[in-house]
This record gives C-alpha cells, structure tokens and sequence, in this order.
C-alpha cells in the first residue's frame, strides 16, 4: 500500500450550495421541456383545425338559410 494523498484525503465534492441548485435547475428542464412540446402540439392541432375550416368551407360554398322557427302555440285562457 503506497502512501497517496487521495488515501489520506477525503476527495473534495461539489460544495452544498451548488449541489442545492441542481434538483431545481432539473426541474425547470423537464418543464421547459414539456412547455416546448405542449405549444408545439397545439400549434400542430391549430394548423389542422384551420386546415379542416378553410376545406369544410370551400365544399360548401354558399350557406344554407335557416328554416323558419314555427310560432309558439297561443295558450288562451278559458274565460276570455
């Protein structure tokens, strides 16, 4: 067994403030991460809405008019 210093010393770590920040600084990846894909899918989902829109629209040209609502049948009292 040679004498080293690594044997002697205890090998110094990260300091504990720095090793603190490191579960936040994961965090904030992993949520800006999911951020990133979440616009990404709906800015993907917008694009097809806008896409069905415009074809559904194109088919079918000129709108249809609405059919008239029937009037609301009259209650009439009995003593009138």
């Amino acid at each position: 067994m040679a004498a080293t210093k690594e044997r002697f010393f205890k090998q110094q770590g990260r300091p504990p403030a720095r090793k603190a920040e490191e579960p936040p600084h994961a965090a904030y990846a992993i949520m800006a991460t999911e951020a990133r894909q979440r616009d990404a899918k709906t800015a993907k989902l917008r694009a097809l809405r806008l896409e069905r829109e415009a074809s559904s629209l194109q088919e079918v040209g000129e709108p249809v008019a609405a059919k008239p609502k029937p009037k609301p049948a009259v209650r009439r009292s009995r003593y009138q």
